[in-house]
């Protein structure tokens, strides 16, 4: 069983290591200690979710380098929304204005 794989199943928020830890004593693992206000999960839960997800594949996590290109793009793609909204608000500022000047 891999506690760590399965507590962040039920409670992905959580942070091995921070929110909680894991020990191997040499007869399994075990959570040695739980630092969140969260309820920490019997072992028939751990059980039952393990039977859930163990032979789930494992998603690879990207590696830094393909998460900075990501950030790029999407810096990229918010500054191009900022520049379609100024251009659409200036529009709309310049029909406003002809029609209180009764242009339109």
């Amino acid at each position: 069983m891999e506690l760590p794989k399965i507590i962040n199943f039920i409670y992905p928020s959580l942070v091995n290591g921070t929110d909680y830890s894991i020990q191997d004593d040499g007869n399994g693992q075990f959570i040695s200690s739980w630092n969140s206000e969260l309820q920490i999960p019997t072992d028939e839960e751990l059980e039952v979710v393990w039977d859930q997800i163990k032979d789930l594949p494992v998603t690879p996590l990207k590696t830094l380098e393909e998460l900075t290109m990501e950030n790029e793009q999407l810096k990229l793609e918010v500054a191009t929304a900022k520049e379609d909204n100024i251009s659409n608000m200036m529009a709309i500022t310049e029909i406003y204005e002809l029609m209180l000047g009764g242009g339109l």
